[in-house]
């Protein structure tokens, strides 16, 4: 009788095949770009820095010299960004390929509160500046911290629930994770516009050390 797959298994199988579809998402991006001999990209290009022209001479009709060098620190901003979310996703899923093997030689407690460590530290590089290299950094570290926290989060939610009550116990686990990132998502945004980027950073202290509190008593009833 054939072996079932263990759940490291699974996980950096899952893991893998999201990391591939991201990289053939980017590689297929650049393809068409190269494809298309900046044609498209022309066209877009052509009419955001129309816009942006139109915004800089009402600038410079009306002497207002601080918004002008923030509008011409946006010209090179969307491909930074790019290159930012692209090595953000890249620390989420490429982790998978290990993460289950270092949960088996070191234990789901002590991965997730690397994990935790590294969102600490994520939240502390974000913080020191805002250059593009800090937010890569952050971003790559942020993911990464998440991949240890939600495959650790994962086995031990394996071990929460009697067989008979698989079906329920995920479809409860997969509704407050996919929840608690809308609420997160637009909580987030919410914030950064009205409060700032430090606020935000700031505050995402609070969960991640409550994380860390709530999987310190955990292991510490369990043993």
């Amino acid at each position: 009788m054939a072996k079932a797959p263990t759940l490291s298994t699974k996980l950096s199988a899952i893991g893998a095949l999201l990391l591939l579809m991201a990289l053939a998402s980017i590689g297929l991006t650049l393809w068409v770009t190269w494809q298309l001999e900046g044609g498209a990209a022309a066209v877009n290009e052509a009419g955001r820095m129309r816009m942006q022209t139109w915004r800089l001479a009402q600038n410079l009709a009306s002497g207002d010299s601080a918004r002008l060098q923030s509008q011409f620190d946006q010209f090179d901003m969307f491909t930074d960004a790019a290159f930012v979310l692209e090595w953000h996703v890249i620390g989420m899923f490429a982790p998978g390929f290990f993460t289950g093997s270092l949960i088996k030689k070191f234990g789901t407690y002590r991965i997730m509160i690397l994990g935790i460590v590294l969102n600490f530290i994520c939240i502390m590089i974000a913080l020191s500046g805002v250059e593009v290299y800090q937010f890569l950094l952050s971003s790559f570290i942020l993911g990464v911290g998440w991949n240890f926290l939600f495959t650790g989060a994962t086995s031990l939610a394996m071990t929460a629930y009697r067989p008979e009550e698989k079906d329920k116990a995920q479809g409860i686990v997969n509704f407050f994770v996919f929840a608690t990132m809308a609420i997160t998502s637009f909580s987030s945004g919410a914030l950064v516009t009205s409060s700032g980027w430090d606020i935000l950073n700031f505050a995402s202290l609070f969960p991640v050390a409550l994380m860390g509190v709530a999987l310190l008593w955990l292991r510490h009833k369990q043993q």
